[in-house]
């Protein structure tokens, strides 16, 4: 339900499919990686651990959302799309490793309290913050290029390959495809 609502917000927000499909594809793949390497941690899964788990998941919603804006509204100024993935990482670097690092370096004071749930959190907020940034750095570029340069790219009917000329001579849509010359007096 959650994924579904977050899905239907990025679409409403971002307006293009292709980026709703780079939030959903990293929400699924951080949070499953936050749950399994919590698990393999030895992170007992109970209902606080699964809430925080699912509460972490949404800084890497937040951030996906912020890139794939940033991605997006760099289109007009940038045309190539390596030039929108850098102007994207130039305006979303900064926010993103803060985001990352401070609920992790603030989680630390809690340590003084002997209580084995508060090294559990924390261990979901690690793994849940490593997989976020992970996934910012070398995938959710990819993924933009992927879904919205490449993958529509080979959906585009090339009309060198099909009859697009008009044959007509006397059309104003006529375009002459022989070598002609064009003489001024006749």
């Amino acid at each position: 339900m959650l994924l579904v609502c977050l899905v239907v917000f990025s679409l409403f927000l971002l307006g293009q499919p292709a980026l709703t499909f780079v939030l959903l594809f990293t929400s699924v793949a951080v949070l499953t990686e936050t749950i399994g390497y919590a698990t393999h941690w030895g992170v007992p899964m109970n209902v606080i651990t699964m809430t925080m788990a699912l509460s972490a998941n949404m800084l890497a919603s937040v951030i996906v959302i912020a890139f794939c804006y940033s991605y997006s509204v760099s289109g007009k100024q940038q045309m190539r799309a390596g030039v929108r993935i850098q102007y994207t990482f130039q305006a979303t670097f900064l926010p993103v490793v803060f985001a990352c690092l401070v609920p992790v370096i603030t989680y630390l004071p809690l340590f003084a309290v002997d209580a084995p749930i508060i090294a559990h959190i924390w261990k979901i907020l690690f793994v849940n913050s490593t997989a976020t940034l992970i996934h910012y750095l070398f995938f959710m570029p990819n993924l933009c290029l992927l879904f919205s340069i490449h993958l529509p790219a080979c959906t585009i009917v090339n009309c060198t390959e099909c009859c697009c000329d008009i044959e007509d001579d006397s059309s104003i849509y006529y375009i002459p495809t022989t070598a002609r010359a064009v003489h001024p007096e006749g």
